[in-house]
């Protein structure tokens, strides 16, 4: 599986037991949306991360890594900053 931003073989690891993929070259992580869930102790943030892409304002984005459709880029803040995520829906 090749990054969507720079094409690079994305490399897989493993962070506490989930499955998640690092890209070596741009630093860009892939993981999927159940276990960002499982990891993330801001539900309310991944549940919005995910209505945003679905059903809110986003825009195109890369195709994805892991199937042949084009992701949704959603912007969110986290902190203060404008956190961008790239989001396949399927």
């Amino acid at each position: 599986m090749n990054c969507p931003h720079c094409q690079q073989e994305l490399q897989k690891e493993f962070y506490h037991g989930f499955v998640c993929y690092r890209c070596p070259e741009c630093g860009g992580h892939l993981i999927t949306i159940s276990g960002l869930r499982n990891l993330s102790a801001d539900k309310p943030f991944v549940n919005l991360l995910w209505k945003t892409a679905c059903y809110g304002y986003s825009e195109p984005g890369p195709e994805c890594g892991n199937c042949p459709h084009p992701m949704r880029r959603v912007t969110l803040p986290l902190n203060g900053v404008g956190l961008e995520l790239d989001v396949c829906q399927n």
